[in-house]
């Protein structure tokens, strides 16, 4: 008898956590039931009922796999440190989530959502860090990951010029890290980082350079460099000189808040145990 009670009430704890957890991950979605997908209205609109039907199993199916991922960030966090997310970070956050089709980004959704349900991270979270992730390709978030770790790049600028030094930029603000954060398009580097300096993550040291010179070497004997500076000298003088300009690129403050809460995964830290750096 007792050890039926027993296992009576060890069933009824299982039920009981199994109820809180599905409570708290309720949290965002139940705040998104009060704000409808505007975007549905002008689909059907513009394309009919049959295309807003599409995209809403779509975005349905988007935002299962979101949950998902949350789910298993979550699990990282105390449950006595989950918080119901605020409606204007979660609204935004899966309404731009539910039409992103890049895996790369919807991590970081759901990275964001996260952080934004966890009591002891939520304070550092910016309300432009959702827009932010809307402007970001998945390049970019990769370049993100890695200067999260690696905070200052140097990068080179590859000029055209005449005898006088006179001329114009070819290659500007190359660097190896499209190659080293793996990204499908990494010769673009250039456009990704105009695009992470504009959103304020990044910024260009363009009037100094490192102390360590041997920093830049590989980046002038990199094999796009070079196939670029044969093209400058088989062209029609006088502009058939390069020259080298030396700089860096480094995260911001605020781009270094991001990728902690974005980026970087929630870890449990307890007393007397030493985080991980």
């Amino acid at each position: 008898m007792t050890r039926q009670k027993s296992t009576k009430m060890q069933d009824l704890a299982h039920t009981e956590i199994r109820s809180s957890q599905s409570s708290i991950l309720d949290y965002p979605w139940q705040t998104l039931r009060i704000w409808p997908f505007p975007c549905f209205e002008s689909i059907i609109h513009s394309c009919g009922k049959s295309s807003a039907i599409r995209c809403a199993a779509r975005c349905r199916l988007v935002l299962s796999d979101l949950r998902k991922m949350l789910e298993e960030k979550l699990k990282n966090i105390p449950s006595e440190n989950i918080v119901p997310p605020s409606p204007r970070i979660a609204v935004p956050t899966l309404q731009n989530a539910s039409i992103t089709e890049d895996i790369e980004i919807r991590e970081l959704y759901a990275q964001l959502l996260a952080n934004s349900m966890n009591e002891t991270m939520k304070d550092g979270l910016h309300p432009a860090f959702v827009e932010i992730i809307k402007q970001l390709s998945p390049d970019e978030a990769k370049i993100l990951r890695y200067m999260s770790s690696n905070t200052i790049i140097p990068t080179i600028t590859l000029r055209r010029v005449n005898e006088e030094q006179a001329g114009f930029d070819v290659v500007k603000n190359f660097s190896n890290v499209g190659e080293l954060a793996k990204c499908e398009y990494p010769f673009e580097i250039g456009k990704y980082f105009d695009n992470l300096i504009r959103l304020g993550l990044l910024e260009s040291a363009t009037l100094a350079s490192l102390t360590n010179k041997t920093l830049y070497e590989p980046l002038k004997k990199h094999q796009y460099i070079e196939s670029q500076i044969k093209t400058i000298e088989h062209q029609a003088p006088p502009y058939n000189k390069t020259k080298f300009e030396e700089s860096y690129i480094s995260i911001t403050d605020f781009g270094n808040s991001f990728c902690e809460i974005c980026l970087r995964t929630t870890r449990t830290i307890t007393i007397g145990a030493i985080p991980e750096p």
